[in-house]
């Protein structure tokens, strides 16, 4: 194997995205699914308390890393889906041609609710991992209704829980998410400017938004603590923009660092005032140092007077919007006010617009709808083979290829091998643990609860590491139930092998490559970018036209476009190089749109605090320049990357002496030239 292949196929399985480890909500989902087997063993009901303890680790699964709120619907909707594929499972698992049938219908339904987002797709994997795991069990209608409902009890157990949990710490979530976000942003004050970290300060803000909106179910915040958490939200992007601003001034020549001192002192007290859950900031000392660091940038030796004014009516707002932080961290962390939970039109609202985007991906156009066809033909597949040939523990074919296929190439074979032996390397050190404990059951709780834990606090983290603890813990529990884990280790294995074929071959014979997904990616973000770039320039244009209203959207909007594309560009790179299609081209002009972005950042703070009073009909054509250009990118890319890319005249360079606003547009139009030099090169040689 090529040294450069293997480190490919290794690397991710060592590596954990400690962003998605969660390892607090997965000892909370544990207790439940470890508590339902050590009743089970007290009373001499094992197999319910097993049963039971499926439905707990069912309902857990969907909702990791989402806020409390968020994560309490998708459990009850998980405990709906478990109920009817555990009935459903049971009831018709002894007729092999509805088995078949049944798994593919829902094996392609749960993969379309993929198109809804991350936890719409666990809710559809969980269901269908439910029906597949107790199809094995079958019984008749009064058997499948008792097991339906004693999965339903674990489910229950499991939200009861989380409520209780909720509203003892209901408002930690958010306050961590915007704890990290201060922190980040100071560090971004205090740091020396490094290419491409604004961006990265953003996307996170982004996050945190999610979470903070998310936590308010998706609507206008209804007490005094979820007003703030949103005023702490728009003032930390506000603080970045000014933050912005000023290193901009600093690469001019103005010394900028003291007050960014300050600014990321006062920052980390928010982050800190947060985290306690109380206000510990001492604001009127805070105002002084914030006066004295001004006072010695005002009086500093050299550097050009007007952008020495000008920086200090950037730190004028940057501490403006530092109080507002100062008096949100206050009402934040202050005593809370119930509010109403749930909005039945805002509910409505949502299944509609879920309902659209699912049909909307009905269509064999669409990735999801593709891999969706590919899971339930391979599923069904699966348990075709094993009940015709009546393979013993045939179950882990269809299991197997649940855990390996995923919608894209990079998921399935550059790290679906790590998929693989963590599915393999589960069943090995489930048979293990089976054999050095011998016949006492009652140990067998203390590796049930480790690989609980492993598989929901590794789900984001690692895949690998989940793969192997959810097939650990599956094979410990069936081996509670009466399967000899040992006596079982070779089926299991050949079984696993067969499914990971058939989860290869799958998408060899019908694959979906994502350049499709990255041009469309890329030509969307170019356009978000020439909207954004256009609504700034036409501010400073005509700055009577600017509000807020209209071009913060469009700022989002950009970011959220530019996130899209970076993870288009990287799924690209995991493919074949004869499939990757432009990913040259896309990676020049992500680099050179990074500079338009920072660009109309600067321009965006200066038109907001009204540093662009006058009108400035001389920048009319500059702007037609702009627009015109991005647009040409923007087409080249939706258009599959025909047609020629006409490079406009380079710029005017910036001069010295010239006011900052006209220096920052100057950069702008310079940075949207690079974009189109960028997919001149490189277009016909990538």
């Amino acid at each position: 194997m090529p040294r450069s292949l293997a480190r490919e196929l290794i690397t991710p399985g060592l590596h954990v995205d400690r962003a998605g480890l969660y390892g607090w909500t997965a000892a909370l989902n544990t207790v439940p699914v470890v508590g339902a087997v050590a009743w089970g063993l007290a009373a001499g009901e094992l197999r319910t308390g097993l049963l039971v303890a499926a439905g707990a680790l069912f309902a857990g699964i969907p909702g990791l890393g989402s806020p409390p709120r968020k994560r309490m619907t998708a459990m009850a909707i998980t405990s709906v889906l478990v109920f009817v594929s555990t009935f459903v499972g049971v009831w018709t698992g002894g007729t092999d041609v509805l088995a078949m049938a049944l798994m593919a219908l829902w094996a392609f339904c749960g993969a379309m609710l993929g198109c809804l987002g991350r936890t719409e797709g666990l809710i559809g994997a969980t269901s269908v991992l439910a029906l597949l795991l107790v199809a094995e069990y079958p019984a008749d209608f009064e058997g499948a209704v008792l097991r339906a409902l004693l999965a339903l009890a674990g489910c229950a157990g499991q939200v009861a829980l989380t409520v209780v949990v909720w509203r003892i710490a209901r408002d930690r979530p958010q306050r961590d998410a915007l704890c990290a976000a201060y922190a980040r942003v100071a560090a971004l004050a205090r740091a020396p400017r490094v290419q491409g970290e604004l961006l990265g300060v953003l996307a996170e803000l982004r996050a945190v938004a999610t979470t903070v909106q998310d936590a308010e179910g998706g609507r206008a915040p209804r007490s005094d603590r979820g007003r703030a958490r949103r005023t702490l939200l728009q003032e930390a992007d506000a603080i970045v923009l000014e933050i912005a601003a000023l290193r901009s001034l600093g690469d001019q020549g103005v010394d900028v660092r003291e007050p960014l001192r300050v600014a990321a002192e006062d920052l980390d007290a928010v982050a800190v005032a947060l985290r306690a859950g109380r206000g510990t900031h001492d604001i009127e000392a805070a105002i002084a140092e914030g006066d004295a660091a001004q006072e010695a940038m005002r009086t500093a030796p050299g550097g050009d007077p007007a952008l020495r004014d000008e920086a200090m009516q950037r730190v004028d707002h940057l501490r403006e919007h530092l109080r507002a932080a100062w008096r949100a961290t206050a009402a934040a962390t202050g005593p809370h006010v119930r509010g109403r939970v749930i909005d039945p039109a805002e509910t409505r609202r949502r299944l509609a617009d879920a309902r659209g985007v699912v049909r909307a991906n009905l269509t064999l156009d669409s990735a999801v709808c593709r891999h969706a066809v590919r899971l339930g033909v391979a599923t069904a597949v699966g348990v075709g083979i094993y009940r015709l040939f009546d393979i013993e523990h045939g179950y882990w074919i269809p299991l197997t290829v649940l855990f390996v296929l995923r919608p894209d190439f990079g998921s399935t074979f550059s790290r679906g091998g790590l998929r693989a032996a963590g599915t393999i390397l589960g069943i090995l050190l489930a048979g293990a643990t089976t054999w050095a404990i011998g016949e006492d059951d009652t140990l067998a709780l203390i590796p049930i609860a480790v690989f609980c834990w492993g598989a929901l606090a590794f789900l984001f983290a690692n895949y690998a590491v989940f793969t192997t603890s959810i097939t650990a813990l599956v094979v410990l529990m069936v081996d509670l139930a009466g399967e000899p884990a040992v006596d079982a280790m070779g089926e299991r294995l050949v079984a696993s092998m067969i499914g990971i074929v058939i989860a290869l071959i799958s998408f060899l014979v019908w694959p979906t490559w994502t350049r499709e997904r990255m041009a469309a990616a890329v030509g969307q973000y170019v356009e978000a970018l020439r909207a954004y770039a256009v609504g700034v320039l036409q501010a400073c244009v005509d700055p009577a036209s600017y509000t807020p209203q209209t071009v913060d959207p469009l700022r989002m909007a950009q970011r959220l476009a530019r996130a899209n594309a970076d993870d288009a560009l990287a799924s690209t790179l995991h493919e074949p190089q004869h499939r990757r299609g432009r990913t040259q081209v896309a990676q020049a002009l992500l680099g050179a749109g990074y500079h338009v972005h920072e660009a109309a950042i600067v321009l965006d703070v200066h038109v907001r605090d009204g540093d662009a009073p006058h009108p400035q009909p001389s920048l009319a054509p500059l702007l037609q320049d702009v627009d015109a250009t991005l647009t040409q990118v923007e087409r080249w890319w939706s258009h599959d990357g025909t047609g020629a890319v006409t490079v406009p005249p380079s710029p005017v360079p910036q001069r010295e002496g010239e006011p900052a606003l006209t220096q920052e547009i100057r950069a702008l139009a310079a940075a949207a030239h690079a974009m189109a030099c960028a997919t001149q090169e490189r277009r016909e040689g990538d």
